[in-house]
């Protein structure tokens, strides 16, 4: 009897396994499958919806500006010397953060922002 209990257990712990494996197979392939049908995202993907150039509407007060400099293609210190700004947590300085700063609003400060990016990707060759 004990004999029998055993292979009975060792039966099933065996079609358990099969069928995690199984299940682990599918969602391998299936995964796969996702990530060939999805677009691969790079940094600034919010910011371009994935296609065309970046977008400086689409700029917003969380970003930093080593996110917009990177986005943009910039060189590092342009918004820096574009800005004004002295504050030595550039470029892991949030556009909020930059307002606080400065002592403006944060939307006047995006406001600065966007318009030191439209002047520099309207340079950009």
């Amino acid at each position: 009897m004990r004999k029998a209990l055993r292979i009975a257990l060792a039966a099933a712990l065996a079609a358990a396994l099969l069928a995690m494996a199984g299940v682990l197979v599918r969602d391998a392939l299936r995964l796969r499958e996702f990530r060939r049908l999805t677009p691969r995202f790079r940094l600034g993907a919010y910011l371009t919806g994935a296609v065309g150039p970046p977008s400086v509407d689409r700029v917003e007060a969380w970003m930093t500006f080593d996110y917009l400099n990177r986005t943009f293609k910039l060189d590092a210190p342009y918004l820096k010397s574009a800005l004004g700004i002295s504050d030595a947590r550039y470029p892991r300085l949030s556009i909020d953060e930059f307002a606080e700063d400065a002592k403006i609003t944060g939307a006047a400060a995006l406001m600065r922002v966007r318009q030191a990016l439209r002047t520099a990707t309207a340079s950009a060759p």
